[in-house]
């Protein structure tokens, strides 16, 4: 992962409404998997993501929130 030996400050990532992507299309377990590993694997990454409220989370954003790396998220109401 290219992100493993970047050499700047920080990066930010920014994705803006993720509630437009169905949990059934292609995709949205993909973006929390990127999401969660590059967490992990570099601490000057950050993301910003921005999503309408869903009532019922897909299994795949039940099981990328279960993990420790999304921290310091503030939910509005």
């Amino acid at each position: 992962m290219m992100l493993r030996y970047h050499e700047s400050d920080m990066v930010y990532f920014f994705i803006d409404a993720l509630y437009e992507r169905r949990s059934e299309e292609p995709g949205l377990p993909q973006i929390l998997q990127l999401v969660t590993k590059t967490l992990q694997v570099n601490n000057k990454v950050r993301w910003l993501i921005s999503s309408r409220h869903i009532p019922e989370p897909s299994d795949s954003t039940k099981e990328a929130s279960k993990r420790p790396a999304f921290t310091g998220a503030q939910q509005r109401d």
